[in-house]
């Protein structure tokens, strides 16, 4: 009984082919990508003659577009349940518009919130009055 060999060069070039593909193999691990940052998205409502209201609170957004914050009066604070302050946020707030031929009557600010360990609630303080939301 005799066995077909392929020659010596075709011998070769496929010991070179198996140990490219068997190298890219064992080179391929599973990568664990990073855990993405916990995050709040909240949503406020600002009012020109009424104190702030938290319209939303929603644990997990880290995809939203957070709008450039212009440093202002109003704050936006993450708290423990001592109350002690553990992330804050200020910004402006601004009725008027060029768009618009008067001014607004409210205006809604969405925020991302770093979910901090030990973090108990939110609360934003504004010049007409202040809200608290308690965190689940």
């Amino acid at each position: 009984m005799k066995f077909f060999r392929f020659p010596w060069q075709f011998q070769m070039i496929f010991s070179l082919l198996l140990g490219l593909v068997m190298g890219e193999l064992f080179s391929l691990q599973p990568k664990i990508l990073p855990e993405p940052p916990q995050t709040w998205f909240v949503q406020l409502r600002i009012a020109q003659d009424a104190p702030p209201v938290f319209e939303k609170v929603q644990p997990g957004a880290t995809n939203a577009l957070e709008p450039p914050a212009t440093p202002g009066d109003s704050s936006l604070e993450l708290l423990d349940a001592g109350g002690k302050t553990l992330w804050s946020k200020t910004f402006a707030v601004s009725f008027s518009s060029e768009d618009l031929p008067s001014p607004m009557p409210y205006r809604i600010f969405p925020f991302i919130v770093p979910a901090l360990p030990g973090a108990a609630s939110l609360r934003v303080i504004t010049p007409t009055g202040e809200a608290v939301y308690d965190l689940p």
